[in-house]
């Protein structure tokens, strides 16, 4: 919807029930290993960071490209 309207929708539909059940088990695992849950939905450079340690340092720069056109951020090329 952000991509193609630019803008939040003006609604947004209730969860399905299996994502619900998905979500519940998630918080589970996280809480049986002491850890917690978070919604990374709107942070884009977690979630660039997320994918980047999923799949590799090669990845980096596509990652990066692919962020900036989501969220118009310049991205973060720096290594460690």
């Amino acid at each position: 919807w952000l991509k193609v309207h630019r803008e939040e929708p003006p609604k947004i539909s209730p969860l399905p029930e299996f994502y619900r059940q998905t979500q519940a088990a998630y918080k589970v695992l996280a809480s049986a290993g002491g850890g917690s849950m978070k919604s990374l939905t709107k942070d884009a450079h977690i979630n660039q960071q997320v994918l980047i340690l999923a799949f590799g340092d090669q990845w980096q720069s596509q990652v990066a490209s692919f962020g900036r056109g989501l969220s118009g951020s310049s991205g973060s090329g720096s290594g460690p």
